[in-house]
């Protein structure tokens, strides 16, 4: 169920460049939000508790399909300081 969740989401949307992804993934990973999400009933990874987007897919995404909101969204990061990949 995993592996389907990640390729459904990365085929509907555009990915970011290597730099920018690995520069995403330090912030992430460095941010108090990070830890333990549920994109699926059955999935538990690490991701933003914020939007509950796991770090296997969003960083590595410029646009992407979000299942919550049912469309291709933007991917930022949710932080209530503000978008912290904005200048990545």
């Amino acid at each position: 169920a995993k592996k389907i969740l990640y390729d459904t989401i990365k085929k509907s949307g555009t990915l970011v460049s290597e730099k920018t992804h690995k520069n995403r993934l330090k912030v992430c990973n460095e941010c108090e939000f990070a830890g333990d999400v549920k994109p699926l009933p059955t999935v538990v990874d690490r991701g933003c508790t914020l939007c509950g987007c796991p770090f296997a897919t969003k960083p590595f995404m410029d646009t992407y399909f979000s299942l919550k909101e049912g469309k291709i969204i933007k991917a930022t990061c949710p932080h209530h300081e503000g978008n912290k990949w904005e200048n990545l």
